[in-house]
């Protein structure tokens, strides 16, 4: 990984956010999950690569609940899905959830 450690700022983290995405959505706009050859394969891989930097930086840098955090997690997770990766996207997902607190509440509960 030649970026490991590099993204060291949140304007960094930004900047190579902007990168991951414009790379997962040149892939994704073009092909269907289906049909991802081995040159959009190395693009994807590449903006994993990024999202994984950025969520490095910003998880030293900022709070578990901070917008900016939140959506390179969900960015990453719609990218693990676009590469097949199901399980650990719903674990990114769940991730973001849990960070919240977010109880379940059974709705017989309800107005008591």
């Amino acid at each position: 990984s030649t970026l490991k450690g590099r993204i060291k700022t949140l304007s960094a983290a930004s900047a190579a956010q902007n990168l991951a995405i414009f790379l997962k959505t040149r892939v994704t706009d073009i092909v269907d999950e289906d049909t991802i050859n081995v040159l959009d394969y190395d693009v994807l891989a590449e903006a994993r690569q990024l999202y994984e930097e950025v969520l490095d930086a910003r998880q030293e840098l900022l709070a578990d609940t901070h917008p900016d955090l939140v959506a390179t997690k969900f960015s990453m997770a719609e990218l693990m899905v676009a590469l097949g990766e199901n399980d650990a996207a719903n674990e990114l997902r769940e991730e973001i959830v849990k960070s919240y607190d977010v109880q379940e509440v059974d709705g017989s509960e309800e107005g008591k």
